[in-house]
């Protein structure tokens, strides 16, 4: 791979049915997964399988903010939790330059951690369950 292919996760833009998420993002990890009925039978001597549907979920760590901006933000998500409205989620890895890629799709916030530490900065972490398959655009 060349190396001017790389990039890092610095330009990051991500946002919750228009709500910017990524101020203070540290990390977005999407899981894609595929379900799978088993198939094995009779004199077979190894499992088989059949794939069936696809499964994606994504968790995102930010940093929790204070004051206003905090409110503000910790109302939108624990809003959504439970809801039966599907709400989008955007991110886009590069940002939002003309030309960058970003994905979204449309899904509810399944959980809301938040770790309140001592001695360090307070963290939520959320986990989003899409309900479709995410789709690619570009800016």
């Amino acid at each position: 791979m060349a190396v001017a292919n790389r990039y890092t996760g610095k330009n990051m833009y991500i946002t919750y049915n228009s709500t910017v998420l990524s101020a203070d993002y540290q990390t977005l990890t999407v899981k894609r997964e595929h379900g799978k009925a088993e198939k094995t039978a009779g004199a077979d001597t190894h499992a088989s399988y059949i794939p069936t549907y696809a499964d994606t979920s994504i968790e995102l760590e930010v940093l929790r903010k204070g004051g206003t901006a905090g409110s503000a933000e910790w109302g939108v998500l624990t809003g959504a939790i439970g809801t039966s409205t599907d709400g989008t989620l955007l991110w886009a890895s590069e940002g939002t330059a003309t030309g960058s890629f970003y994905n979204s799709g449309t899904g509810f916030i399944e959980s809301l951690e938040t770790e309140y530490p001592f001695d360090d900065v307070v963290k939520m972490t959320m986990t989003f369950q899409l309900n479709a398959a995410p789709t690619e655009g570009k800016y």
